[in-house]
Protein backbone atom coordinates (compact mmCIF):
# COMPACT_ATOMS: atom_id res chain seq x y z
CA UNK A 1 0.00 0.00 0.00
CA UNK A 2 3.04 2.66 0.45
CA UNK A 3 3.47 2.79 -3.17
CA UNK A 4 -0.14 3.82 -3.86
CA UNK A 5 0.04 6.05 -0.67
CA UNK A 6 3.21 8.15 -2.26
CA UNK A 7 1.61 8.28 -5.57
CA UNK A 8 -2.17 9.56 -3.67
CA UNK A 9 -0.01 12.18 -2.10
CA UNK A 10 2.27 13.26 -5.32
CA UNK A 11 -1.22 13.29 -6.88
CA UNK A 12 -2.60 15.61 -4.34
CA UNK A 13 0.46 17.81 -4.14
CA UNK A 14 -0.02 18.76 -8.09
CA UNK A 15 -3.46 19.19 -7.49
CA UNK A 16 -3.09 21.62 -5.13
CA UNK A 17 -0.13 23.68 -7.12
CA UNK A 18 -2.24 23.80 -10.43
CA UNK A 19 -4.92 25.06 -8.74
CA UNK A 20 -2.73 28.27 -7.31
CA UNK A 21 -2.16 29.19 -11.21
CA UNK A 22 1.28 28.96 -11.07
CA UNK A 23 2.84 29.62 -14.09
CA UNK A 24 4.27 26.53 -16.20
CA UNK A 25 7.94 28.09 -16.82
CA UNK A 26 9.63 26.01 -14.56
CA UNK A 27 10.27 22.95 -16.54
CA UNK A 28 11.54 25.00 -19.63
CA UNK A 29 14.38 26.22 -17.57
CA UNK A 30 15.24 23.22 -15.86
CA UNK A 31 15.14 21.43 -19.14
CA UNK A 32 17.49 23.77 -21.20
CA UNK A 33 20.21 21.90 -22.78
CA UNK A 34 23.57 20.64 -21.38
CA UNK A 35 21.84 21.15 -17.82
CA UNK A 36 23.36 17.96 -15.37
CA UNK A 37 20.57 16.51 -12.44
CA UNK A 38 21.38 14.21 -9.21
CA UNK A 39 18.47 11.76 -8.93
CA UNK A 40 16.94 9.89 -5.14
CA UNK A 41 14.26 7.80 -4.70
CA UNK A 42 11.68 8.78 -2.53
CA UNK A 43 11.32 5.91 0.16
CA UNK A 44 8.89 4.27 2.88
CA UNK A 45 7.94 7.89 5.29
CA UNK A 46 10.01 10.31 2.73
CA UNK A 47 13.54 9.51 3.26
CA UNK A 48 15.65 9.73 0.26
CA UNK A 49 17.48 6.29 -1.17
CA UNK A 50 19.78 5.29 -3.97
CA UNK A 51 17.11 5.90 -7.30
CA UNK A 52 18.70 3.46 -10.21
CA UNK A 53 22.31 2.96 -8.94
CA UNK A 54 23.46 2.16 -5.28
CA UNK A 55 26.37 4.88 -6.24
CA UNK A 56 25.00 7.09 -7.80
CA UNK A 57 22.09 8.10 -10.35
CA UNK A 58 22.50 10.92 -12.71
CA UNK A 59 20.85 12.87 -15.55
CA UNK A 60 22.09 15.10 -18.45
CA UNK A 61 19.70 16.94 -20.99
CA UNK A 62 20.72 17.06 -24.54
CA UNK A 63 17.67 19.35 -24.97
CA UNK A 64 14.28 19.84 -23.35
CA UNK A 65 12.85 17.15 -24.81
CA UNK A 66 15.32 14.51 -24.50
CA UNK A 67 18.03 13.37 -22.28
CA UNK A 68 20.42 10.56 -20.87
CA UNK A 69 19.99 8.99 -17.43
CA UNK A 70 22.62 6.78 -15.91
CA UNK A 71 22.92 4.62 -12.31
CA UNK A 72 26.39 3.37 -11.43
CA UNK A 73 26.32 0.82 -8.74
CA UNK A 74 30.39 0.31 -7.29
CA UNK A 75 30.84 -2.26 -4.69
CA UNK A 76 33.85 -4.20 -3.33
CA UNK A 77 34.86 -6.11 0.00
CA UNK A 78 38.02 -7.56 1.24
CA UNK A 79 38.58 -9.56 4.50
CA UNK A 80 40.99 -11.59 6.49
CA UNK A 81 40.05 -13.93 9.25
CA UNK A 82 42.99 -15.87 11.22
CA UNK A 83 42.05 -17.78 14.24
CA UNK A 84 43.80 -20.28 16.58
CA UNK A 85 42.60 -22.56 19.08
CA UNK A 86 43.94 -25.46 21.58
CA UNK A 87 42.08 -28.07 23.17
CA UNK A 88 43.18 -29.66 26.90
CA UNK A 89 42.65 -32.51 29.01
CA UNK A 90 43.03 -31.20 32.06
CA UNK A 91 45.86 -28.99 31.98
CA UNK A 92 47.56 -31.84 29.55
CA UNK A 93 47.45 -30.32 25.35
CA UNK A 94 45.81 -32.59 23.24
CA UNK A 95 45.54 -30.78 20.00
CA UNK A 96 46.04 -27.81 18.08
CA UNK A 97 44.46 -26.42 15.52
CA UNK A 98 44.42 -22.73 13.23
CA UNK A 99 42.48 -21.30 10.40
CA UNK A 100 42.88 -18.69 8.28
CA UNK A 101 40.56 -17.32 5.48
CA UNK A 102 40.67 -14.67 2.88
CA UNK A 103 37.36 -13.12 1.00
CA UNK A 104 37.37 -10.44 -1.25
CA UNK A 105 34.89 -9.36 -4.01
CA UNK A 106 33.06 -6.96 -6.36
CA UNK A 107 30.44 -5.78 -8.49
CA UNK A 108 29.97 -2.83 -11.35
CA UNK A 109 26.70 -2.29 -12.43
CA UNK A 110 25.16 0.05 -14.69
CA UNK A 111 21.76 0.67 -16.18
CA UNK A 112 20.88 3.90 -18.43
CA UNK A 113 18.04 5.08 -20.52
CA UNK A 114 17.64 7.55 -23.18
CA UNK A 115 14.44 9.65 -22.21
CA UNK A 116 11.84 11.86 -24.42
CA UNK A 117 9.84 14.79 -23.37
CA UNK A 118 6.58 15.09 -25.91
CA UNK A 119 6.84 18.78 -26.23
CA UNK A 120 3.04 19.34 -24.03
CA UNK A 121 4.41 22.22 -22.07
CA UNK A 122 3.78 23.12 -18.38
CA UNK A 123 4.99 21.68 -15.35
CA UNK A 124 3.98 18.33 -15.45
CA UNK A 125 5.79 16.41 -18.19
CA UNK A 126 5.26 12.68 -18.95
CA UNK A 127 7.92 10.81 -20.01
CA UNK A 128 9.37 7.45 -21.66
CA UNK A 129 13.15 5.85 -21.87
CA UNK A 130 15.16 2.48 -23.07
CA UNK A 131 18.29 1.76 -22.81
CA UNK A 132 21.17 -1.02 -21.98
CA UNK A 133 22.05 -2.51 -18.52
CA UNK A 134 25.23 -3.97 -17.66
CA UNK A 135 26.92 -5.99 -14.43
CA UNK A 136 29.39 -7.75 -13.70
CA UNK A 137 29.98 -9.68 -10.34
CA UNK A 138 33.24 -11.64 -9.11
CA UNK A 139 34.18 -13.33 -5.58
CA UNK A 140 37.10 -15.32 -3.97
CA UNK A 141 37.17 -17.56 -0.76
CA UNK A 142 39.97 -18.99 -0.09
CA UNK A 143 40.47 -20.84 3.75
CA UNK A 144 43.44 -22.81 5.52
CA UNK A 145 42.73 -25.02 8.17
CA UNK A 146 45.56 -27.22 9.92
CA UNK A 147 45.03 -29.27 13.52
CA UNK A 148 47.34 -31.74 15.01
CA UNK A 149 47.92 -33.90 18.46
CA UNK A 150 50.73 -34.91 20.42
CA UNK A 151 52.19 -37.82 18.56
CA UNK A 152 49.68 -38.14 15.72
CA UNK A 153 49.75 -36.96 12.47
CA UNK A 154 48.46 -33.44 11.64
CA UNK A 155 46.11 -32.69 9.22
CA UNK A 156 45.81 -29.64 6.09
CA UNK A 157 42.86 -28.46 4.54
CA UNK A 158 42.79 -26.03 2.40
CA UNK A 159 39.33 -24.39 0.09
CA UNK A 160 39.26 -22.52 -2.52
CA UNK A 161 35.76 -21.22 -4.31
CA UNK A 162 35.79 -18.92 -7.17
CA UNK A 163 32.54 -17.28 -8.76
CA UNK A 164 31.96 -15.08 -11.73
CA UNK A 165 28.61 -14.03 -13.20
CA UNK A 166 27.81 -10.73 -15.92
CA UNK A 167 24.46 -9.98 -17.34
CA UNK A 168 23.57 -7.72 -20.14
CA UNK A 169 20.07 -6.27 -21.17
CA UNK A 170 17.34 -3.78 -21.79
CA UNK A 171 15.32 -1.23 -19.24
CA UNK A 172 12.46 0.27 -20.22
CA UNK A 173 10.80 3.33 -17.89
CA UNK A 174 7.33 5.10 -18.25
CA UNK A 175 6.50 8.45 -16.32
CA UNK A 176 5.82 11.42 -15.32
CA UNK A 177 7.79 14.28 -13.93
CA UNK A 178 6.40 17.54 -12.36
CA UNK A 179 8.55 20.84 -12.21
CA UNK A 180 7.61 22.23 -8.47
CA UNK A 181 11.08 24.90 -8.70
CA UNK A 182 13.20 25.68 -10.89
CA UNK A 183 16.07 23.46 -9.74
CA UNK A 184 13.76 20.71 -7.83
CA UNK A 185 11.31 18.18 -9.73
CA UNK A 186 9.16 14.76 -8.23
CA UNK A 187 9.06 11.52 -10.48
CA UNK A 188 7.05 8.96 -10.33
CA UNK A 189 7.16 6.00 -12.88
CA UNK A 190 6.82 1.81 -13.81
CA UNK A 191 10.41 0.34 -15.26
CA UNK A 192 10.28 -3.01 -16.83
CA UNK A 193 14.13 -5.03 -17.68
CA UNK A 194 15.23 -8.26 -19.61
CA UNK A 195 18.46 -9.57 -19.18
CA UNK A 196 20.83 -12.15 -19.84
CA UNK A 197 23.10 -13.51 -17.35
CA UNK A 198 25.87 -15.82 -17.54
CA UNK A 199 28.03 -17.07 -15.06
CA UNK A 200 30.95 -19.32 -13.83
CA UNK A 201 32.60 -21.05 -10.65
CA UNK A 202 35.09 -23.30 -9.61
CA UNK A 203 36.18 -25.21 -6.59
CA UNK A 204 39.27 -26.88 -4.87
CA UNK A 205 39.28 -28.92 -1.87
CA UNK A 206 42.37 -30.58 -0.66
CA UNK A 207 43.63 -32.81 2.18
CA UNK A 208 47.28 -33.29 2.79
CA UNK A 209 48.43 -35.25 5.82
CA UNK A 210 52.51 -34.68 7.90
CA UNK A 211 53.67 -32.20 5.31
CA UNK A 212 53.15 -34.91 2.79
CA UNK A 213 54.18 -32.64 -0.80
CA UNK A 214 51.39 -33.28 -3.16
CA UNK A 215 47.70 -33.95 -1.08
CA UNK A 216 46.38 -37.03 -0.33
CA UNK A 217 42.99 -36.14 -1.12
CA UNK A 218 41.20 -33.38 -3.49
CA UNK A 219 38.21 -32.62 -5.02
CA UNK A 220 37.74 -30.31 -7.78
CA UNK A 221 34.34 -28.99 -9.09
CA UNK A 222 32.86 -26.48 -11.79
CA UNK A 223 29.48 -25.07 -12.65
CA UNK A 224 28.21 -23.08 -15.06
CA UNK A 225 24.81 -20.55 -15.11
CA UNK A 226 23.11 -18.97 -17.51
CA UNK A 227 19.50 -17.58 -18.50
CA UNK A 228 17.07 -14.78 -18.79
CA UNK A 229 15.31 -12.61 -16.32
CA UNK A 230 12.11 -10.36 -16.50
CA UNK A 231 11.84 -8.31 -13.95
CA UNK A 232 9.01 -5.71 -13.45
CA UNK A 233 9.69 -2.76 -11.08
CA UNK A 234 7.27 -1.29 -8.51
CA UNK A 235 6.27 2.32 -8.94
CA UNK A 236 9.60 3.90 -8.44
CA UNK A 237 9.24 7.76 -6.61
CA UNK A 238 11.86 9.91 -6.98
CA UNK A 239 13.86 13.40 -6.52
CA UNK A 240 15.58 15.19 -9.10
CA UNK A 241 17.77 18.18 -8.09
CA UNK A 242 18.80 19.84 -11.14
CA UNK A 243 22.33 21.49 -11.12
Amino acid sequence: MLPFRRLLVLVCLIDCYTAFGQEPSQSSTALRDGTWALQFQVASNFTLASFQGATISGKYHFSSKDAIRVGVTLSGNTSSNDETLGSFAGDTSIGTGSSNTDRNGYLVAVTSQYIVYPDLGGVVRPFVGAGPLLSYQHSKNESENITSAPGSVSLRRTSSLTGNSWGVGISGVIGVEWFFAQSFSLLGEYGLSIQYQKGNGSSRYEEWYSGAAAPDRKTIGESHLKGWSLTSNNVRFGLTVYL
